[in-house]
């Protein structure tokens, strides 16, 4: 924390005691796929469950429905547990300190970490542990020393970390000479994959969304987006598919005294950008 967050945190009578690290490393599952989405977009958050999106089939392909696939409902839940260890063992360090909350706080996911036979990923939190001037509940949040000022003088509290996340599965058909002749010269969207990514982008904001309801708050300041693609040897040896995650953070916020905004829902901006 730089001298000048530490001077704004200590204006709210917020006091910092420390920084604090918590760890969790989980199996990665992500070479346990054993189906194809093939004519559609399969798409799953921790949330919502799963759910079959049909998208318009691709030169040469049939509609068909996708099997069920316990493999990637259990690949969407993994970072849900993994953020809710971390999440605990996070509390419980704060608590020995003496500490309300965290600010400052920063996710780390580190991937392909070479365990005995498999890959592993690590999640890692860090952030500065505060003790509050009187008793409030437990806290947390990405904002800095002067971020949480501001929001604090705007009527508004920290509530807590939230992870929207979403994972889609899609059979990649990408436009070839044969099949465009003439027209292969040109650019031609992979239709396969903007679709899958679409969605699955659109499946983690209704998962955050999920999580701000259940936590009662009034909205929730956006702190990082990020998606990543990766191909996967098709099981029925058609090639490859294309999987995508999506994970959005974000700090849920109340209101201190409800007002014109205690209606307005999930806010999914940055304070950066000004209160």
């Amino acid at each position: 924390m730089s001298t000048g967050q530490h001077t704004a945190l200590i204006s709210t009578g917020y006091v910092p005691v420390g920084v604090v690290t918590a760890i969790s490393v989980q199996k990665a599952l992500h070479e346990e796929i054993d189906f194809c989405a093939w004519a559609r977009t399969a798409v799953a958050s921790p949330s919502t469950n799963r759910k079959l999106a049909s998208s318009s089939p691709a030169d040469g392909f049939k509609p068909g429905s996708v099997p069920v696939s316990p493999e990637l409902l259990k690949i969407v839940s993994a970072p849900s547990v993994a953020l809710s260890m971390v999440m605990r063992d996070l509390q419980t360090r704060c608590l020995s300190l003496g500490a309300n909350g965290v600010l400052g706080l920063r996710l780390e996911i580190k991937q392909s970490i070479k365990s005995i036979n498999r890959h592993a990923v690590q999640y890692q939190m860090t952030g500065t542990a505060v003790r509050a001037p009187e008793h409030v509940g437990w806290f947390t949040a990405h904002l800095s020393g002067d971020e949480f000022a501001k929001l604090l003088r705007a009527g508004w509290m920290p509530v807590s970390m939230i992870a929207g996340t979403a994972v889609g599965l899609r059979h990649e058909v990408i436009p070839g000479r044969r099949r465009l002749g003439a027209a292969a010269r040109l650019n031609a969207e992979v239709q396969t994959w903007t679709d899958v990514m679409q969605r699955t982008r659109a499946e983690a904001r209704s998962d955050l969304s999920a999580q701000l309801k259940a936590k009662g708050a009034d909205g929730a300041l956006l702190a990082s987006e990020k998606t990543e693609s990766e191909l996967h040897s098709c099981p029925l040896g058609r090639g490859k598919d294309r999987m995508v995650r999506t994970t959005l953070l974000a700090t849920a916020v109340t209101e201190l005294a409800p007002g014109s905004a205690g209606s307005a829902g999930p806010i999914l901006s940055t304070i950066r950008t000004g209160l």
